[in-house]
């Protein structure tokens, strides 16, 4: 009997192991030098408002995948939210976009967590859509609309570079 566990137990392992490399394999790829998915995202302060990257065309537009839950995130908001401030007359778009439910991103908000809007990606497929495996992830779209830096992780030169690159 316990052989028989074991051995499930073992094949479990591995079937989770064979699922979380596949799932790494179908992320994999930049998304530089191509439009957005076409992802829709919920805004948070007003439900049933929906939003997608192309709907800001002819602005820079820079995502941030984030969580409540998630200690780099949160130390990159105030770099991202000073940047947002600063090139906003500018036309720079931020769209700050959780997978969590609505109830733990408004508390977030509430606790003074976050200045600015709050998106939700209510279908939970931005991680494949736009092919991050963590979070911060950070994806900059020119004024073309198309791609120009994906930033993975709490790298607030990287950020500030890129967005002052696109910025003109």
């Amino acid at each position: 009997m316990r052989a028989n566990v074991k051995s499930l137990i073992r094949i479990a392992a591995w079937c989770g192991a064979a699922l979380w490399a596949l799932s790494a394999c179908q992320n994999s790829g930049s998304l530089v030098g191509s439009p957005p998915p076409d992802t829709v995202f919920e805004s948070v302060d007003s439900p049933g408002k929906t939003v997608r990257a192309s709907d800001f065309k002819g602005n820079v537009v820079l995502i941030d995948f984030w969580a409540t839950w998630c200690g780099p995130c949160q130390d990159l908001m105030p770099h991202v939210k000073e940047l947002a401030d600063r090139y906003s007359g500018q036309g720079l778009k931020v769209l700050e976009v959780s997978t969590e439910d609505r109830s733990a991103v408004e508390a977030f908000k509430e606790s003074g967590g976050a200045g600015y809007p709050l998106y939700l990606d209510t279908a939970k497929t931005s991680n494949m859509d736009y092919r991050y495996n963590a979070i911060p992830t950070l994806v900059l779209i020119g004024r073309d609309g198309i791609v120009r830096q994906v930033i993975e992780g709490d790298d607030p030169q990287a950020l500030e570079s890129a967005v002052q690159r696109e910025m003109g």
